[in-house]
């Protein structure tokens, strides 16, 4: 049975009324249970820090570098016979990430990047006609790409190893410019592709070394997109409201973009990197 309250009524010689509650056994150890938890949890609340509640509550990383690139690319134009390459082009670009953490059930946590690069290169080559215009011989290409990323994903472990596991989606932007003695020409296009996303680390006890892997990719029908990054890393900040991460590693990106507005582009691209990552 649950806890009661028993009333009992007696008079006095003044004519007095008393009321006295009595509470059953049952219903003291309750409260008196519900009591004592709740001085632990005061008492474990109030002795943290503000900042160290915040960290347990969310957390927010930044992180921007720079990568030193060389890059193959094979594009055509309306058919495979119209076509040119770019063989190691050596370039450096730069890019950002954000992370934000939180602790609330079913909700994924969040992460978005960007990152630009072009690609230039003079290119000899017998023909290649691009809106109505044949380039000869020689001609300049200048191919940019920009990489917006928006990425959902679950914290599966968080200790020493740490294992994130979702879903990302890739805007790709592309502008190809085309020019020679007699002039030149442009276009751009968007394509818009997702892909599994998937981060390891492994935090060395003590030293504040961390070991890590970063995976992208996906491949449907002829569009294909993969990511591979391998990195170390250095805490060599730790202060109460900002903890600073070195990191360096090497990537190695392969994409595909088979018919989209009559562009055939492939690329294979390997990069060393530095990072700052800055954590909130």
């Amino acid at each position: 049975m649950a806890g009661k309250c028993n009333v009992v009524f007696s008079f006095k010689h003044n004519n007095s009324l008393q009321v006295d509650f009595y509470l059953n056994s049952l219903f003291k150890d309750k409260l008196g249970k519900v009591m004592n938890l709740k001085k632990i949890v005061s008492v474990l609340v109030l002795g943290l820090p503000c900042t160290a509640m915040a960290d347990v509550l969310y957390g927010v990383y930044i992180e921007a570098g720079v990568r030193q690139s060389t890059t193959v690319s094979d594009l055509s134009y309306g058919s495979n016979t119209n076509s040119f390459s770019m063989d190691d082009v050596e370039h450096s670009n730069q890019y950002v990430s954000v992370r934000f953490e939180h602790l609330v059930p079913l909700i994924p946590n969040f992460r978005v990047a960007r990152e630009e690069y072009d690609l230039s290169s003079q290119i000899s080559t017998e023909g290649f006609t691009f809106n109505d215009k044949t380039y000869a011989d020689e001609f300049s290409s200048n191919i940019s790409l920009i990489e917006s990323t928006a990425t959902a994903y679950y914290e599966i472990l968080d200790n020493w190893i740490s294992l994130d596991i979702g879903l990302s989606v890739k805007n790709i932007h592309l502008n190809a410019d085309f020019s020679d003695v007699g002039g030149g020409s442009g276009e751009s296009l968007d394509l818009y592709v997702p892909a599994v996303y998937l981060n390891a680390e492994f935090a060395v006890p003590v030293t504040g070394l961390i070991v890590g892997i970063n995976v992208e990719g996906l491949q449907i029908q002829e569009h294909e997109y993969s990511v591979f990054d391998a990195y170390v890393g250095y805490e060599f900040l730790d202060l109460t409201l900002v903890d600073l991460t070195l990191k360096l590693g090497v990537q190695k990106k392969t994409f595909t973009i088979d018919d989209v507005s009559s562009f055939d582009l492939e690329l294979d691209q390997e990069s060393v990197y530095a990072s700052l990552q800055v954590h909130f």
